[in-house]
């Protein structure tokens, strides 16, 4: 019986590691796919109630000189890092959701700093960003939230007289296992670097929200995308890689620190398991050996014996009269050990 508890809680526990990852969408039918043909691509997402493919899609890069932009010779990715403030994952959009904004999947709102900055934030102690709604991948409602220690910042009211500048991305998977790993951004308030291309234009026009106008590299960061004095940029961007401090994503989910769906926060699917067979089989040692001293104890006090040096008797003498009835508790003890075993044979 025992053995069989065991066997279902482990099966259990192998769910739980995955249960416990948040969900993306999923690459291909029924979520998003991305194909690109050089610096051009086309979206197809069944995010919405109708499938919505997105032609014509222009993509702009960097050059070896590092500026970013959508001439022939800027092809390659563009870095963003900051630090980790909100972030959220998409399984399927409204209705009246309509171009690029269909196919992301996840989008997040960075301080926009240098990785080696946003590393050193103190644990838990970056700005906090109260979402109301985050329907529209560029365009989330935020608000003031209640007073707390930490600094609470309203991404909506950001603007040129703002102490910091900020980021805000409808991030799209360039691969399967890109998509896969969007749940890695789940976990906020952490150093976060994104490799990715930028969308110049869609489906023929190059006025929006989200394109690549007025982005710049940051000065003197070559292909780092930086903020202009507006201190706030909304982006889509076709990721190819994240970076953070535990786990990477990338195109072919091959880094020897892949983040993949089950991943627990610090042990990892893998500790997690471990952590949980140990304490199973330690738990359940101590429950299997307790029915034999259970039966000891039953025994002597069916005998009425007393253990040495117990009741003002002698040790000699306790030990004596221990020692007759040692072999019929041994007896009865072998017995019902021969009963459990055909019981659960």
């Amino acid at each position: 019986m025992r053995r069989a508890v065991l066997g279902v809680l482990l099966m259990l526990s192998l769910s739980l590691a995955g249960c416990l990852a948040p969900s993306s969408a999923e690459w291909g039918d029924g979520g998003v796919s991305v194909s690109t043909d050089g610096m051009n691509a086309t979206v197809v997402s069944d995010l919405t109630p109708s499938q919505t493919t997105v032609d014509e899609v222009m993509l702009a890069g960097c050059d070896t000189e590092g500026t970013i932009g959508d001439a022939a010779n800027q092809t390659g990715l563009i870095t963003i890092e900051g630090h980790l403030a909100a972030s959220t994952l998409y399984t399927s959009h409204d209705e009246d959701m309509r171009g690029l904004a269909s196919g992301v999947t996840a989008a997040v709102i960075l301080e926009a700093m240098s990785y080696g900055s946003a590393e050193a934030v103190p644990n838990g102690q970056g700005a906090r960003i109260p979402v109301n709604n985050w329907a529209e991948p560029l365009n989330p409602s935020t608000g003031s939230g209640q007073s707390t220690s930490q600094r609470t910042v309203n991404v909506e009211d950001v603007d040129s007289d703002s102490n910091e500048p900020w980021l805000v991305l409808g991030l799209i998977p360039a691969s399967e296992h890109i998509a896969a790993g969007f749940g890695a951004v789940d976990d906020v308030h952490q150093p976060i670097r994104i490799q990715a291309s930028m969308v110049k234009s869609a489906e023929g026009t190059s006025i929006g929200n989200g394109l690549t106008s007025g982005a710049k590299s940051q000065s003197g960061s070559p292909c780092l995308l930086g903020v202009d004095d507006s201190n706030k940029g909304t982006y889509y961007v076709i990721v190819h890689s994240i970076t953070l401090p535990d786990a990477s994503v990338t195109m072919d989910g091959d880094a020897d620190d892949e983040w993949v769906m089950g991943d627990v926060p610090l042990l990892g699917r893998g500790g997690y398991v471990v952590y949980f067979l140990t304490v199973a089989v330690g738990g359940g040692a101590g429950p299997a050996s307790s029915p034999q001293s259970v039966k000891g104890r039953r025994c002597l006090a069916g005998q009425g014996l007393a253990r040495p040096g117990e009741h003002g008797q002698g040790r000699d003498g306790a030990q004596s009269t221990e020692a007759k009835g040692a072999g019929t508790c041994a007896c009865r003890a072998r017995a019902e050990e021969r009963e459990e075993a055909e019981e659960e044979g």
